[in-house]
């Protein structure tokens, strides 16, 4: 096509070629800067000289500007900000500047002594708090606070913080700290969080545990024994009861249903060690003998127990009480001239493997 020609129209043309360094060239000889990509049912804007819109002018979601490898530019970082972050950036930031202080007051055996109008600063900010925390392993943060907002808002809970494995859960007011405190036991994944009210006088540390509610599953209890008498019974045996589940309660007023196991939560006591089964006794209409009938127990969750302790939160195996025994492989010989002999203890020579009859073993290397 030569000069004289009108532009022509729709998608730029495959006679346009690129030159050495790999740049796409026009007709004229001369590198186009960029490449403009239009479509098919529009004309090109650019080169029709009865249109004077320039290529600002072009309606973004049609026409796309590409660069010299043909691939769209990256678009431009916005420098705007939201208001709540020009405000954030504008206010000042707060720092406690700390100095040189002594206090008169001493205590034998302290360094310093905490003035009593700090420690009323302090405590008016956890004014209806409770601390909490769980035996054995701590359960994640996000699992703690999602369960307590659920549960505890109609409470009136306010905030909740992780302090090392502590727990602190503020209320807005004392009743409804109360009402928490009164409503347990709280189970969270059927691990027990136990409560207590903080004071300023508060030293966050895991007391002895001596009892724990855990729910229990009561396998093969007989028909008879489904009563709020016969399964307190029963129950009373393995701890304190406390309640039971929805199910098994319709079961002692109806008698009706699908018996699979009573459910109910119980308080056990690390004194003793956790029943396993237990054997009930039933007696005949005639009164003339009885049945024995075998409870089997499974318990939902197991606190930790050490038995040397009798405290739940640890295993014997990581008790502080407990001094591991050291094995000593060799054994000492004293002779008649005073000098000791020491032996190495013997290990049993490796049997070569057999397969099938056949020993494999592995020949000696030859140096």
């Amino acid at each position: 096509m030569d000069s004289g020609d009108e532009p022509f129209k729709g998608s730029l043309r495959a006679s346009m070629i690129k030159n050495i360094e790999g740049k796409m060239i026009g007709k004229d000889g001369k590198p186009l800067r960029k490449a403009v990509r239009f479509s098919s049912h529009d004309e090109n804007p650019m080169l029709n000289s009865d249109n004077p819109k320039s290529l600002g002018d072009v309606a973004t979601p049609i026409h796309e500007v590409l660069d010299d490898d043909g691939q769209a530019p990256k678009p431009k970082e916005s420098h705007t900000s939201s208001f709540a972050s020009v405000l954030l950036n504008s206010q000042p930031k707060q720092t406690v500047k700390i100095s040189e202080m002594r206090n008169m007051e001493s205590v034998d055996g302290a360094r310093v002594t905490i003035p009593m109008s700090a420690v009323e600063e302090v405590s008016s900010r956890f004014k209806n708090t409770l601390y909490g925390f769980f035996i054995g392993k701590r359960l994640a943060f996000r699992l703690v606070e999602n369960y307590v907002k659920n549960t505890w808002a109609k409470f009136g809970l306010k905030r909740v913080m992780l302090e090392d494995d502590f727990f602190l859960f503020q209320f807005e007011s004392k009743d409804g700290m109360e009402k928490v405190m009164e409503g347990g036991p709280w189970l969270i994944r059927l691990v027990p969080l136990f409560l207590n009210i903080w004071t300023p006088n508060t030293l966050l540390r895991k007391d002895e545990i001596k009892s724990a509610p855990v729910w229990i599953k009561l396998h093969h209890v007989p028909i008879v024994a489904y009563s709020e008498v016969g399964l307190s019974l029963i129950t009373t045996q393995i701890g304190r009861p406390i309640m039971l589940d929805t199910y098994t309660s319709s079961m002692c007023l109806k008698s009706w249903g699908r018996k699979e196991y009573a459910r109910a939560l119980v308080e056990v006591l690390a004194e003793e060690e956790l029943l396993k089964s237990m054997v009930v006794v039933i007696p005949k209409n005639d009164g003339k003998g009885h049945t024995l009938a075998t409870i089997s127990i499974e318990y939902e969750w197991k606190p930790p127990r050490c038995g040397v302790c009798k405290v739940f939160d640890h295993v014997e195996d990581k008790c502080p009480k407990v001094v591991k025994s050291v094995v000593v492989e060799e054994s000492t010989k004293n002779d008649d001239d005073g000098f000791t002999e020491v032996k190495k203890k013997k290990h049993k020579p490796k049997q070569p493997k057999q397969v099938e009859g056949v020993r494999l073993s592995k020949p000696k290397p030859n140096f």
